[in-house]
């Protein structure tokens, strides 16, 4: 039996470059279970963080602390960039690759991938070329292939980012049917996002905790006049 990955707790980390901190003295430890949004404006820390979560960055100070060693972390998260990063290949061929990587039996592979394919409602792209989709569509098959591998652990930065409505509304369907499984944590800009899909809220500023909060009572008792702006709408983040 997989030991869980979670808890996962950052203590006093802060990464620097060329003097200016991107993330500055972050003390947090997520939730185990449900969706955490990142919240915040451009330059908040907001990617960083998840580039930090997922070892594609090292902290400058501080430890970054997961339940199993730091080794194993790979094997249990996945990580789908804000423009998804798919294989000149078939939709297939893209969902079939993390399952190539753990070493599934050739048998597996393709029951999973069907699976997977008409849970997501995507079965009828499976043979297309992955680079020829839609925008929304690529996010949908990112996301697939990320949860095909069934990590314990699913980061997204900014998933419905430059998409149309109806393209938000089947990808945030996606999030919460793969939340019920595993944890997830998501960077947005947009609050109202936010109200509906987070569990729990973490508001960065400058690479600075503004508040962490669940999302009631962040929305009930936002304390800092970042956060009430925000939730009036008097700022965009």
């Amino acid at each position: 039996m997989v030991t869980s990955i979670l808890p996962l707790r950052l203590e006093n980390v802060t990464v620097e470059k060329k003097g200016i901190k991107l993330i500055d003295g972050l003390n947090y430890e997520f939730p185990s279970k449900g969706i955490t949004f990142i919240i915040g404006g451009n330059g908040a820390g907001k990617t960083t963080l998840l580039r930090l979560i997922h070892q594609l960055e090292q902290p400058s100070i501080g430890k970054i602390i997961y339940n199993c060693p730091m080794d194993q972390i790979k094997f249990h998260s996945a990580f789908v960039f804000q423009s998804p990063i798919l294989l000149y290949r078939s939709v297939y061929e893209n969902l079939k690759l993390p399952l190539k990587q753990n070493n599934i039996a050739i048998g597996e592979i393709q029951k999973s991938i069907e699976i997977t394919a008409k849970k997501f409602k995507i079965d009828h792209l499976l043979q297309l070329q992955a680079h020829d989709l839609s925008g929304g569509q690529k996010q949908k098959v990112a996301i697939a292939r990320a949860w095909i591998a069934k990590p314990q652990l699913l980061s997204l930065d900014e998933p419905c980012a430059n998409l149309d409505a109806k393209s938000v509304m089947a990808i945030e369907k996606m999030i919460l049917e793969i939340s019920q499984h595993i944890k997830i944590i998501m960077t947005s800009h947009d609050i109202r996002q936010a109200k509906r899909l987070a569990d729990h809220i973490l508001l960065l500023d400058k690479g600075k905790q503004i508040a962490a909060a669940s999302k009631n009572v962040f929305f009930r008792d936002h304390k800092t006049l970042l956060a009430h702006n925000l939730i009036n709408g008097d700022i965009i983040c």
